[in-house]
């Protein structure tokens, strides 16, 4: 019987005694880890060797998302590896230091050196890598347009959209609420213009990529009204970015920013 990536098919196969050996609290937790790849068949003392010998030539597990991250960044290296880093610099809105590319990310320099290998003073994420390793491929050097959209109105954007307001606006919304005041501070720490009043309605303009600005609209509740927060962008990121860039970009600001919010700050 094959399991197929199925842990409830893998549990049968296994002892079912919730030995814990494996550091796991059940067999079930340990089917469900070998099938995520974060445990191996091994790590099971008391799987029968023959079951074990089978399983192993049968089984492919899934790949992390991790893996898979650092397979697409490695990928992108390789591509921006050929690239004239000296044409490509006005285009990008970047700097040209020796041979490498030097990219502000919200204020924040990041080199990528001809290999396409980025470092930073600041901690370098997936977030970050696969964005800004993407946007020498696709940048096409547009002109800001000052017509700001929605994601759902860009080229392309309307299948990213509801992910988008999910994992995106959403969290951003609630760091907003939660945070008042230091929410917007924060963004001021990373180079975003901030314009309104404490309490009142605020727009922060920011700037993830020297060609891709995102303009981050707040209104706060009231009279029994629920708050709101929209992110649009200028229509020059229909050339200078892709709508998967966009959101990835956004979402991992909102993790980023949570955890500085929720280590410095107290909720309101």
């Amino acid at each position: 019987m094959k399991i197929n990536n199925n842990p409830l098919q893998l549990y049968k196969l296994l002892p079912g005694d919730n030995c814990r050996q494996c550091y796991l609290p059940s067999c079930m937790a340990f089917a469900a880890a070998v099938i995520a790849g974060e445990k191996r068949l091994t790590a099971c003392p008391r799987l029968d060797p023959a079951v074990l010998a089978r399983l192993e030539a049968e089984f492919c597990p899934r790949r992390s998302l991790a893996d898979e991250q650092a397979d697409r960044i490695g990928e992108l290296r390789q591509q921006v590896a050929g690239l004239d880093f000296a044409a490509l610099a006005s285009r990008l809105g970047a700097v040209l230091r020796g041979e490498s590319l030097v990219i502000s990310c919200l204020g924040k320099d990041f080199v990528i050196d001809p290999a396409g290998r980025l470092s930073s003073e600041c901690h370098v994420n997936p977030w970050v890598q696969l964005p800004l390793l993407r946007y020498l491929l696709v940048c096409q050097g547009a002109a800001e347009r000052g017509e700001w959209l929605p994601m759902a109105e860009l080229a392309q954007g309307a299948a990213v959209a509801p992910l988008f307001a999910k994992r995106c606006e959403l969290p951003l919304r609630q760091l907003a609420d939660r945070f008042g005041e230091d929410f917007f501070e924060l963004l001021s720490m990373f180079r975003a213009k901030v314009e309104g009043e404490p309490d009142g309605d605020r727009v922060a303009l920011l700037r993830p990529l020297p060609r891709v600005p995102f303009r981050l609209a707040y209104q706060p509740p009231e009279e029994g009204l629920d708050s709101t927060l929209r992110i649009t962008f200028d229509r020059s990121a229909e050339q200078n970015a892709t709508p998967e860039m966009l959101h990835f970009l956004a979402s991992g600001m909102a993790e980023m920013w949570e955890k500085i919010l929720q280590s410095l700050c107290h909720p309101r």
